[in-house]
């Protein structure tokens, strides 16, 4: 393991341990809101990446705890297995502050998974990555460490549902700055049945876009919606 993930590892017990005496477990405290959530995971070499560069569950997936004193008997350590975004904090505290989130902002109001955590919320979540210093698919992919966007090659649209994930790799316009929407494109297809969240790489490496092509087609056209409107 790299010292920069050792290091969080160790930061992050070390602050969980000085704050959990101090955690307010009763109403008396009822304006504290916690949470607490990583902004990317980490390739340790899996699928040939490294770092936090890439469109799979490793690092896509992050940890997001939520601790609000007046929840606790129906959330308090418990899992939820819905879908939700970090564009979703903001509102979600909003929301728990009894504030109206200012307009604009992006994400939706989770917090009615801190009353019932078998709750849903949406039924995709999407990310997008580049790829660049690469002329076909066939390549294996680079990094885009300080790449300016006029330089990318290709540009990863990626979505998660709780069962797949999906992603489409297009041409990328390093003039326009857009996809070339209408240029072939390569798939990537995971299916994540049976996916508990203890193994974030487990459930992608095989791609199975070619054996279940009606999947494909019908994720690639919610994927497009999505992102030709964003």
């Amino acid at each position: 393991m790299p010292a920069s993930a050792t290091l969080m590892n160790t930061w992050v017990t070390s602050w969980m341990s000085s704050k959990r005496a101090a955690w307010p477990t009763t109403p008396s405290v009822p304006c504290l809101q916690i949470i607490f959530h990583a902004d990317h995971g980490y390739h340790l070499g899996e699928h040939g990446e490294w770092e936090k560069k890439s469109n799979f569950d490793l690092v896509v997936r992050v940890p997001m705890l939520i601790k609000v004193p007046w929840k606790t008997d129906t959330s308090g350590g418990k899992k939820t297995a819905a879908l939700t975004e970090l564009v979703d904090v903001f509102p979600t505290l909003a929301s728990l502050a009894g504030l109206p989130a200012p307009p604009g902002v992006d994400g939706v109001d989770i917090a009615h998974l801190l009353d019932d955590p078998t709750g849903s919320t949406f039924d995709a979540a999407y990310h997008q990555y580049p790829a660049c210093q690469v002329k076909d698919f066939n390549h294996t992919r680079q990094m885009c460490n300080q790449s300016p966007k006029q330089t990318f090659d290709f540009m990863g649209y990626s979505m998660r549902t709780k069962q797949w994930r999906y992603t489409a790799w297009y041409p990328w316009n390093q003039t326009t700055l857009k996809a070339e929407w209408s240029a072939p494109y390569a798939a990537e297809l995971y299916f994540h049945d049976g996916d508990d969240s203890t193994n974030m790489d487990e459930f992608e490496n095989e791609n199975v876009s070619e054996s279940h092509p009606s999947v494909a087609k019908a994720l690639h056209a919610r994927l497009l919606a999505f992102f030709q409107k964003n």
